[in-house]
Parts: C-alpha cells; sequence; structure tokens
C-alpha cells in the first residue's frame, strides 16, 4: 500500500505583466501572489541553514517525542496570503498530521536555534474540500524563503529555479520530484489523476496525482515528503503539486541510500497545488513574473 514519507532520523549530524494576463496564460484557477526576489543564490540543500534566501526543496524537521530524534520533511513552496501579505509556505500535511503549532526548522541538526526557525505547522488548506495532503507553515524567518526550488542533486549547493507560476499536470505529461535526500529526479509520468489515497485507515487524501518514472528510477522516498513538484514550461518552472507518499519501495534510492527508515519507489504520488490553494481560498501562490 502507498506509504508516506516523514523521515526520522536519529542524533542526524550536522551535513556539510499583469497578475490577470499571467493567470488568463496558465489557464489556472490557482491564485497567484507577484513578488520580487533576488538571483537564486547558492544555499544548504540537506545541511543546517544560512543567513541568506531560503528554496524549496531543503531539507525541514521538528524535534520528535523521542529523545535524540528529529522527524523530517522537506520545504515546498513560497505562499503568500491574499489580503495580508503575511508569508507561508506550501508543504505535506502528514508531516506535521496532529500536531498544529509545532515549531519545524530550516534543516537537520539536533539544535533548535532561533535562527534555524522555519515556522509553525498550522494544518491543512483544503479550499477544495478534497483533504489533500498540502497545509500550511506561519511565522519564523519564512520571509527568508523565495520563490525558487533545488533542482540538483541532493548533494547540490547551487542549482535552483524561480517558480514562474503554476499548473495542474495533465495525464501523459512529465512532472519532476525534488525533495531533499533524493534531489531531483524528472521523467514522471503522470498516470491518474483525482485519487483518494489511504496510508491507513484513519489516514485518507483526496485529489491525489499518481505518477511512475519512465526509467525506472527512484523518483521519491522517506525525507522527501512536502518536497516540490514542478513542470517544465517554455523552459520555465511550474509549481504542480507536493510530494506526498510513494506506491512500494526498497532500499535502493536516489541521492542519499536507503536505511532502516528509508526507502524509495519509482512509483510517487503528489497533491496537486491546485487542490491546496486554489481559486476561493485565502493564500496564493508565490512566484516570479
Amino acid at each position: 500500500r502507498p506509504q508516506r514519507h516523514g523521515h526520522p532520523i536519529r542524533t542526524p549530524p550536522c551535513r556539510t505583466p499583469p497578475q490577470a494576463a499571467l493567470a488568463d496564460i496558465l489557464a489556472t484557477d490557482i491564485p497567484l501572489v507577484i513578488e520580487e526576489a533576488p538571483v537564486v543564490q547558492e544555499a544548504r540543500r540537506n545541511h543546517s541553514y544560512l543567513d541568506s534566501s531560503w528554496l524549496g526543496g531543503a531539507s525541514m524537521s521538528t524535534p520528535s517525542t523521542t529523545s535524540g530524534q528529529f522527524f523530517g520533511c522537506s520545504t515546498g513552496f513560497a505562499i503568500g496570503h491574499l489580503t495580508t501579505g503575511q508569508d507561508g509556505m506550501l508543504s505535506a500535511e502528514h508531516c506535521g498530521r496532529g500536531k498544529p503549532g509545532t515549531d519545524w526548522y530550516y534543516g537537520h541538526t539536533s539544535s533548535t536555534a532561533a535562527a534555524r526557525s522555519l515556522g509553525d505547522f498550522q494544518g491543512e488548506l483544503d479550499p477544495l474540500n478534497v483533504n489533500p495532503d498540502a497545509a500550511l507553515w506561519t511565522g519564523g524567518h519564512l520571509d527568508k524563503m523565495i520563490p525558487a526550488i533545488f533542482t540538483g542533486a541532493h548533494n547540490d549547493l547551487a542549482t535552483g529555479e524561480f517558480i514562474r507560476g503554476g499548473n495542474y499536470p495533465a495525464v501523459g505529461t512529465d512532472v519532476c520530484y525534488t525533495g531533499s535526500p533524493s534531489g531531483n529526479v524528472c521523467r514522471n509520468e503522470v498516470l491518474f489523476q483525482g485519487l483518494l489515497i489511504c496510508y491507513s485507515i484513519g489516514q485518507c487524501y483526496g485529489g491525489q496525482s499518481w505518477t511512475s518514472q519512465r526509467d525506472g528510477v527512484e523518483a521519491a522516498g522517506n525525507g522527501d515528503s512536502g518536497g516540490p513538484v514542478y513542470q517544465m514550461v517554455s523552459g520555465k518552472a511550474m509549481a504542480s503539486g507536493v510530494i506526498s507518499g510513494i506506491v512500494g519501495g526498497s532500499s535502493t534510492c536516489t541521492g542519499e541510500p536507503g536505511t532502516a527508515t528509508r526507502s524509495c519507489s519509482p512509483v510517487a504520488l503528489f497533491a496537486p497545488v491546485v487542490a491546496g490553494i486554489a481559486s476561493g481560498g485565502s493564500w496564493g501562490l508565490s512566484y516570479i513574473p
């Protein structure tokens, strides 16, 4: 059955044009927030933090209830409140499920230094009432998060793309996954849309998309949850969704190797951005025009 991918880690070491016109072009109901930002800077994808800009597809963590452990996922997309302009982040709901108000930190270390504060888990964003695996983080230093994502290998410190808009990938098209431990994996064909996926009897998510990597490469695994799913359209990165889970799984992984708590699969699931922040909601996707 499908697996969610929060990544428990034992005492992890510190490792080194107008808005309306654009919306018409995208032909989508995703509300957008236009935001100017600096160029993509070199940053630490799987490390602790920097004082410069933060990107989607980096590691994020929260202390677990087990002493000496952190629970890890991946940062998603920068979003903004359509009325107040408040900064936020869209990532996977199951990462913080059942723990509203939980503090999260940028990176994986045993430190909870204030400078690493990513923000607090606020719960799902569900304007379409389909209960997608998509949720909101606010507070912390989310003002550092820019509309950009990592698109290199899991240990690539510099390769990234600005988010230039949002879309809802059609069946038969390909998307890329870019979670923190796996890195960037493309050629994931969208096979099904609008699925109800249950990770357990009491944990089901609607509106999910199902993909399969065309070359049989492991597309995602534990720790990638919440990371960006995107599609390149005319050379521009469009936000498509956040990584939700995998189907099956083995210890063979792209990027960081498989462990007792990390398995990976070529078949993966994502929560579409359109299901998380569709028209009628209070939050919009931040992007660079």
